[in-house]
């Protein structure tokens, strides 16, 4: 820096920044022109690793961008990293950028407080699972459990019973109940955040022909299939020993995030192949996006834990639909086995049209 020529000799090489043509006229000049310059390299090399430019950055928060909800499936595949080191690194970040925006509830927050009808659909929701189905659930265990137990007796062959005939009289049902009129209030919901995201007034409902709605029924039923199979691999997993309950933990925070961001994916009409494609392809990122409420699942009772995704569900909603999910160096194949055996049943139900 005293003699002059290490600022000639770091700004010779070419396809630097337009910044860094700066000619340095002092040692000083120089120095600080060379901090600068590090510091704004670092600055884009965090905001690239976030997935975002300095320039998505600055639009992001002026608010003023228009967003393609399918950008993120047309960026190019990262280049191969030198090493498993450098791969692995890559896909920690990922899973980090997923934790992270499954955690970025003050930006939901604001779509809810300029919509009255997603308020009004959330509370619908917060009051039908959370204070009949969930608020039952706890007078059952907390009440009415213990009262009938002072009165039949507390041998195990009585409180399976009662609980046997509590499920099948109360639970299921309601369960079922609750679950058809919440998926109806998710799509109130995703209209709106969609709405508001694209910065387009909201769609009104259109009428399709019958040829589209068996296309739809067609279509709702392989996915319906598939994810039984999905869910029936991940509990067979499950019983594996030493690995089988980690991969199984995995499987259900991949389908937790995929729930979350299945109606931005129909918003944008992509068929069931390429919204497992997109998982498949960003299955670190889409792991950590669900990490968050498998690990809650995973230490309560299944309706309850299926109770508390139903209240919160409006919220991911809204968070996967601002999220910008991350690609990874490498494809994770995890729905090649539900979608062989989905096509399997497929082909064994469906009746294939005869060969000439």
């Amino acid at each position: 820096l005293v003699d002059g020529n290490f600022p000639r000799a770091l700004y010779a090489r070419k396809g630097r920044p337009k910044h860094m043509d700066e000619k340095p006229t002092s040692a000083r000049a120089a120095s600080e022109l060379f901090l600068r310059n590090r510091a704004r390299e670092e600055t884009a090399r965090v905001a690239a690793a976030l997935r975002y430019t300095p320039a998505e950055q600055s639009q992001s928060q002026r608010g003023s961008a228009r967003v393609r909800f399918d950008e993120d499936d047309d960026d190019p595949q990262p280049a191969p990293a030198a090493s498993w080191v450098t791969r692995l690194g890559r896909e920690r970040v990922a899973f980090v950028r997923g934790v992270y925006d499954s955690w970025q509830i003050g930006g939901a927050l604001r779509y809810f407080g300029r919509s009255k009808r997603m308020r009004d659909a959330t509370f619908k929701c917060f009051l039908t699972n959370g204070v009949i189905f969930l608020g039952s659930i706890a007078l059952w265990t907390f009440v009415a459990k213990p009262v009938a137990a002072y009165f039949a007796g507390t041998s195990d062959i009585t409180i399976a019973i009662q609980d046997t005939v509590f499920h099948i009289l109360w639970v299921y049902p309601a369960y079922s109940i609750s679950f058809i009129l919440s998926c109806l209030w998710y799509q109130e919901i995703a209209d709106c955040a969609l709405a508001m995201r694209s910065e387009e007034p909201s769609a009104k409902a259109r009428a399709i022909s019958f040829r589209q709605w068996t296309r739809l029924v067609a279509s709702e039923a392989y996915r319906a299939v598939l994810f039984l199979y999905f869910l029936l691999i991940t509990l067979f997993v499950g019983q594996i020993p030493f690995l089988g309950p980690t991969i199984s933990f995995f499987m259900l925070s991949w389908l937790n995030a995929f729930y979350c961001f299945e109606y931005r994916w129909l918003h944008d009409a992509w068929t069931i192949t390429r919204r497992t494609d997109h998982v498949e392809k960003r299955a670190a990122y889409f792991a950590g996006f669900g990490v968050t409420f498998a690990a809650v699942g995973a230490f309560l009772p299944y309706f309850v834990g299926a109770t508390l995704f139903a209240l919160a569900f409006p919220l991911l909603l809204v968070l996967g639909v601002q999220a910008h999910p991350r690609r990874s160096t490498v494809r994770l194949p995890i729905f090649a086995a539900p979608k062989w055996l989905a096509d399997l049943s497929t082909r064994l139900v469906v009746p294939q049209p005869a060969k000439r």
